[in-house]
């Protein structure tokens, strides 16, 4: 029953900490032009690159950090620190001391990851697969959360104000991790340990493969993460949507997501070759990506969106589907190399998506996502090397759901 109890404080603070990452996330340009009165569209995709190399640095040396100390106290630890540096931003004069800030909060709020490991180290192995699941569930309910908070928050006439509710949040994160840490009193370094992925020698697949699924998951990610920066922007200064309907077709994707759950047990999922059935998905993305950019009515525009949404998920599970079947033999190895190169494309899309929209306009993320996304037919057709894998759905039995 204790145990029970930690997951469900873990899982509440796992809500929280993406629910106060991404508050704004589908605003900026308009926060950064009502807060700082900038308006160069270019600030918002090096403001998110910069926050993404942020925490790829910080990350890992969190980890490093749990080998010999309980991972519930460094949670303690980071978000406190979080909490008031949060506080300190809601005082920020000028965009200077605003990234700053940013940058030094974001150093102490990537311990953050560690709920993962620590939850795992309290279901243990057999419960995996369920913990993924629910750990992705919470994040899309968070992400929605978050994301008609944000249309809200720019209604406050001093923005900077919701840094003071964000504090609170962290402090309420702070006291469920003490919570977790009185119900288990400490998570010994070895059960973290146990838990964290021991990259073994490659084995099995060419070195083709390799390169050819690395550049699916970069392609991938990247074109996924183009559109997002510019999409609030775009509907509102393009489409004339006001702030509610830009935040309802941000966290579309997310809804569908949720609804389309059911569709990972289709058999058509599991039949045909890897090949064929990421192409087709690819094709429906880029159709999708289009569709947004010639959109000529709100409601062509949400069908994109929702098409999006539906492909977005389906592709993902392809992806990762190929992965943990094909590379059973050394699982770890190929998903540290898979993680390490979906962080590459998250932190090159905002940048691309800045350089493009400062030339050609709010539209152009999408068209540069679906030329992305088209590359990947060469890397499919050129650098991958399908291999037989069972019909029995590894994105079921694992609980996987697209981000």
């Amino acid at each position: 029953m204790r145990l029970l109890g930690s997951k469900s404080l873990l899982l509440c603070c796992g809500f929280l900490f993406v629910f106060t990452e991404t508050v704004l996330s589908p605003f900026y340009p308009q926060f950064f032009q009502q807060v700082f009165g900038r308006t160069d569209l270019a600030l918002t995709g090096n403001y998110v690159a910069t926050c993404r190399l942020t925490v790829l640095l910080a990350a890992p040396l969190w980890g490093l950090l749990a080998r010999r100390i309980d991972a519930i106290k460094l949670l303690i630890i980071g978000q406190s620190m979080a909490a008031i540096l949060t506080a300190c931003l809601s005082l920020a004069t000028n965009l200077t001391v605003f990234f700053t800030l940013t940058i030094a909060l974001l150093l102490f709020k990537s311990s953050y990851f560690l709920f993962y490991s620590a939850l795992i180290a309290l279901q243990g192995k057999a419960q995996q697969a369920q913990t993924v699941g629910q750990v992705q569930l919470v994040v899309h309910l968070a992400l929605i959360a978050s994301t008609l908070a944000s249309a809200w928050v720019l209604s406050f006439e001093h923005p900077l104000q919701l840094f003071l509710l964000v504090a609170v949040l962290d402090v309420v994160q702070v006291m469920l991790c003490v919570m977790v840490l009185r119900q288990r009193k400490t998570l010994k370094p070895v059960q973290l340990q146990a838990t964290e992925p021991v990259l073994e020698k490659p084995q099995g697949w060419p070195f083709t493969t390799i390169m050819g699924y690395g550049l699916l998951v970069l392609a991938f990610s990247m074109a996924t993460n183009a559109v997002r920066p510019y999409l609030t922007a775009y509907s509102m200064n393009v489409m004339q949507l006001d702030r509610l309907q830009s935040a309802w077709l941000y966290l579309l994707p997310s809804l569908m997501a949720l609804c389309a759950y059911p569709l990972l047990k289709s058999k058509w999922l599991h039949q045909h070759s890897f090949e064929q059935r990421y192409a087709v998905l690819l094709g429906l993305l880029v159709m999708s990506l289009l569709g947004q950019a010639l959109a000529s009515h709100i409601s062509l525009l949400f069908l994109a969106r929702m098409l999006f949404g539906l492909s977005l998920l389906l592709a993902q599970t392809q992806l990762e589907l190929y992965l943990f079947q094909n590379a059973a033999h050394s699982p770890h190895w190929y998903f540290s190399l898979a993680s390490t190169t979906q962080h590459a494309g998250q932190l090159l899309a905002p940048l691309a998506a800045a350089l493009v929209v400062g030339i050609y306009g709010l539209a152009a993320p999408f068209w540069l996502a679906a030329f992305i996304l088209l590359l990947s037919f060469i890397f499919i057709a050129v650098g991958l090397n399908d291999r037989p894998v069972s019909r029995r759905s590894i994105a079921h039995d694992r609980g996987i759901i697209t981000n």
